[in-house]
């Protein structure tokens, strides 16, 4: 559980409490390592939650104003004026009806960043870096929680990360573009890899988004199509989570982690929410190909000027002369020849 979860629901159970049976209201107060002090609160009443973060009293009111507007949240700038919490405060109220989750999502993400300040000064420049951030979020994904297939897609595209970390090392990273809504999954030294997945009973069958995807005009190396074959369960099989932790765990280097949290955030993955995925996946085949001019395709070249953005369905069981080793694409990334 989560930090700022885990003070909300103590919060929540202090209510079934006899001397605190008759609140509406109550709240905790916390201080940071950082001495930053926040004040958190619930609603019995409408089931809401708020959070008070203290800032300088010569806060810049300018950038409180270019704050993102948020539906579900209010940000507001209130002052206690009285007793040994006096002073300015930022306050982030859920409103009523909204989305818990995403309200949780948000705060708990301002706390975590919050830990990392020097001063009171760096407060509101930081709560609006990631205020901006998460408006991005939502800016390209509707939803908090991905949809399974997206979940599926970024599965199988960490299998194939998780494979070059071992190969290249950290580095690897930079390798990963998916996330970036390329074209390509993977581009390594000029080289592209496109990462596809099928967990239907048809699973000789994967859908190819654009006319680029398999086009070798469109890249400046080689292309390879990776098929990942799954199974889905939410019984069985290993989760988003425990793939993604494997990954960590072989990060050693700080800067990597973060930009490992960053890509994962733009594909739509939470990090810090891990209890939210719970779609597990099981490996049944993986399959390569090298893509060259006779694989079966449809790519620009081969439409009329009037026609664009083609998806169509790939039948991977007419591509077996196509097929590669694994060993024999991880030598060729590695600078050997196919």
């Amino acid at each position: 559980m989560n930090y700022l979860n885990k003070i909300f629901n103590d919060i929540i159970n202090d209510f079934t409490k006899e001397e605190y049976a008759n609140q509406r209201n109550l709240s905790r107060r916390f201080v940071l390592d950082n001495d930053i002090v926040f004040i958190a609160y619930y609603n019995k009443g409408n089931h809401t939650k708020e959070l008070a973060i203290r800032i300088n009293k010569d806060f810049n009111k300018n950038v409180v104003t270019k704050y993102p507007d948020w539906n579900g949240i209010d940000v507001i700038v209130s002052e206690i004026q009285s007793g040994s919490d006096k002073g300015f405060y930022l306050v982030f109220k859920q409103l009523e009806d909204s989305d818990e989750n995403i309200y949780d999502a948000i705060v708990e993400d301002i706390i975590e960043n919050i830990k990392l300040v020097q001063s009171y000064q760096q407060v509101i420049n930081t709560i609006g870096r990631v205020l901006v951030k998460w408006k991005n979020f939502f800016n390209i994904h509707e939803d908090l929680l991905m949809s399974d297939i997206k979940q599926q897609g970024l599965y199988s595209e960490l299998i194939f990360l998780e494979k070059l970390i071992d190969l290249y090392g950290e580095k690897a990273l930079n390798f990963w573009s998916g996330c970036n809504l390329e074209t390509h999954d993977f581009y390594i030294s000029g080289d592209a890899i496109e990462i596809k997945s099928t967990s239907s009973n048809n699973t000789s069958s994967v859908t190819v988004s654009n006319e680029y995807q398999l086009d070798t005009n469109d890249v400046n190396g080689d292309l390879y199509l990776m098929v990942v074959i799954l199974r889905k369960s939410l019984s069985d099989g290993e989760t988003l989570p425990s793939l993604v932790q494997r990954i960590v765990n072989k990060l050693q280097v700080s800067a990597s982690l973060e930009i490992f949290e960053e890509k994962l955030f733009k594909y739509g993955y939470l990090l810090r929410n891990p209890e939210i995925y719970k779609m597990g996946f099981v490996i049944r085949d993986i399959k390569y190909f090298q893509i060259s001019e006779e694989f079966p395709n449809i790519t620009k070249d081969k439409l009329p000027n009037v026609i664009s953005n083609v998806s169509y369905k790939l039948n991977i069981n007419g591509c077996d002369r196509f097929n590669i080793l694994e060993e024999s694409l991880i030598q060729k990334l590695n600078g050997g020849i196919v």
